[in-house]
């Protein structure tokens, strides 16, 4: 029981960190849209969310223009006691459509929900973002997001006109969303593979900060300690007063308190999947004895690498204020091309950190605690398992992800949460 209500906590912890509801934009535009299905048309419903084009799809709209086709689905609303509310889209059944049923309370704000609204397609989790509006039993998606998960091809082909190609896989081309500028919205985008061929760059050589994305060259840094002797994988880990001062601040995650002790491994855990700050700070610690002395390894580790573009000012990627009559915010920073030599470096000599960071969900037996894991892709994207997910208001929304088959994709600056899964899945998929 108590880890049920550890994960619940978690859920709700995250979903409050999720982008506000639509009614901070005051613009929320239903409309009918004409659906197109091999010239067949179907009256379907959409939203424009806080403007026109940013549009959302309703899935009963889909699955009702699907019906007589290959890519057809049933979508249905349930509850559990261990899953809570859940939608389960089940692909190849007929659609059963349901009553509209409006929401008890209407003058409610429309939120944003990724784990409250929880899907399983084909039984499998997914973590879309995805809208709740009006009638309780159904959910909208962005257009590209539809276009992902189902893998399926649409086209805005009029105004308030959507064709949908059943007989069309999901596809995207690099040439072509350069030339119409997508990746420009990002700070920079890169993917490559793990032999350290670059596929595609954007604005890779410019530094930029990345929150907790350098964790991953904290991550560097304990491992080779572990391979030089001066730690062992097997150590627990005394939790100091700094630590525990950070896990009860704003940005901890974890009830670390001083003189509690816990085996490293987990601390690793959550360092890399919950993204724990206060237990990077712990791990930092423990393996050269203060923040500062690991930070410097940091900075060593990046000179020796010939990561010239990258700059660490702690362990964990957190802002960190200077002293004086006009404070600084400090960031860790590195450019893409420099993110891409470290995750090619990891994945080639410490293979192991994907065992790691493909979990979906993590559980730290000593503290009792579980939590999903900050990275939506390894539960979006078939093969993706790893690597490390960041965010600042400064940094944006950032990932460094990679796959079984040794892709890397690297997205910084992203708008939020949502765009940065987004882009990134289009880079996995896109040729």
């Amino acid at each position: 029981m108590k880890k049920l209500l550890s994960l619940i906590l978690c859920l709700c912890l995250f979903a409050a960190l999720l982008p506000c509801s639509f009614a901070d934009y005051n613009q929320i535009d239903e409309y009918e849209i004409d659906l197109l299905v091999d010239g067949n048309e179907t009256r379907g419903t959409a939203l424009d969310a806080s403007y026109e084009g940013n549009t959302y799809l309703s899935l009963r709209s889909l699955a009702e223009a699907l019906k007589d086709t290959d890519k057809k689905f049933n979508i249905s609303y349930g509850s559990t006691q261990a899953d809570g509310a859940f939608f389960e889209i089940t692909t190849g059944e007929s659609y059963t459509p349901v009553e509209k049923k409006p929401n008890e309370d209407t003058g409610e704000d429309v939120f944003l929900e990724a784990t409250t609204n929880r899907i399983f397609f084909d039984g499998a989790e997914k973590k879309y973002y995805t809208y709740k509006y009006d009638n309780p039993e159904d959910l909208y998606m962005s257009l590209t997001d539809v276009q992902l998960l189902f893998n399926l091809g649409l086209e805005v082909s009029g105004e308030r006109q959507l064709t949908v190609y059943p007989e069309r896989s999901f596809a995207a081309s690099l040439d072509g969303l350069d030339k119409e500028g997508y990746f420009t919205q990002f700070n920079a985008v890169l993917s490559g593979t793990k032999n350290g061929s670059v596929i595609y760059s954007y604005n890779g050589a410019r530094s930029y900060p990345v929150a907790s994305v350098s964790k991953l060259m904290s991550y560097l840094v304990v491992e080779e300690a572990i391979k030089n002797g001066i730690i062992s994988s097997e150590d627990t880990v005394t939790i100091s007063e700094n630590v525990a001062a950070l896990a009860a601040a704003e940005d901890g995650r974890l009830k670390l308190n001083a003189g509690d002790t816990v085996p490293l491994s987990e601390l690793m855990e959550a360092m890399l999947v919950m993204s724990s700050n206060e237990a990077t700070l712990a791990i930092a610690e423990h393996t050269y004895g203060s923040e500062s002395a690991f930070v410097d390894k940091m900075n060593e580790r990046a000179k020796e690498m010939k990561l010239y573009c990258s700059k660490f000012y702690n362990c964990n990627g957190l802002p960190v204020m200077t002293t004086g009559s006009i404070p600084t915010k400090l960031q860790n920073r590195m450019s893409a091309n420099d993110l891409f030599k470290l995750c090619t470096y990891i994945l080639n000599n410490y293979p192991e950190i994907t065992d790691i960071t493909a979990k979906q969900l993590v559980q730290l037996e000593t503290l009792d605690y579980a939590s999903w894991n900050s990275n939506t892709l390894v539960f979006n994207v078939d093969g993706v398992n790893g690597l490390k997910t960041g965010s600042t208001n400064a940094s944006g929304s950032c990932v460094a992800a990679c796959n079984s088959d040794g892709k890397i994709v690297i997205v910084l600056g992203a708008e939020d949460s949502a765009m940065r899964g987004r882009a990134a899945e289009i880079l996995f998929r896109a040729s």
